[in-house]
């Protein structure tokens, strides 16, 4: 029996329905007492399909799949402008894998081809940000060799 081969392509419309599904895992951790989670899904949802349906160049949405139509994980990097040097740095907006598709290497995998992507364009660094409490995806970051680097405060009024 041969194992099936993970495939990386451009997200598109037809991917609506998988990829927000997917979004609904990016709060589920302990969220803080002043978040919910619909909040932090409305905004990924919102910026997901926007870039669906009017895909921006300096962003790109990427699906990973076994099965063709059949996306188990995606991953949305966007440039923008380091706060410090003032050059083009990748972001990633969103990294997710499907509930039950875990530990199969497709994080890693949506990882590395979105540092290809930035690569490509040229940039030199990729953040991203991660919440506190969300200790697994912690460690993912840490074990791809990401550090933190600033840490960001935030008071209820």
């Amino acid at each position: 029996m041969s194992e099936a081969r993970l495939r990386i392509r451009p997200g598109g419309p037809e991917d609506e329905a998988a990829v927000l599904t997917i979004a609904t895992r990016l709060s589920d951790f302990p969220v803080p007492p002043w978040r919910t989670p619909e909040e932090i899904s409305r905004a990924d949802d919102q910026l997901l399909r926007e870039q669906l349906w009017a895909p921006h160049v300096d962003r790109v949405l990427l699906v990973a799949e076994f099965t063709a139509g059949d996306p188990r994980g995606c991953v949305m990097v966007s440039t923008r402008i380091d706060y410090f040097t003032q050059h083009p740095i990748a972001h990633v907006e969103v990294l997710g894998v499907m509930a039950g598709s875990e530990h199969q290497g497709i994080a890693s995998a949506l990882m590395s081809a979105a540092e290809e992507w930035a690569r490509a364009r040229g940039m030199t660094r990729m953040g991203l940000t991660v919440w506190e409490a969300n200790q697994r995806a912690r460690r993912f970051y840490d074990h791809l060799g990401y550090r933190a680097e600033t840490l960001h405060y935030l008071k209820e009024l």
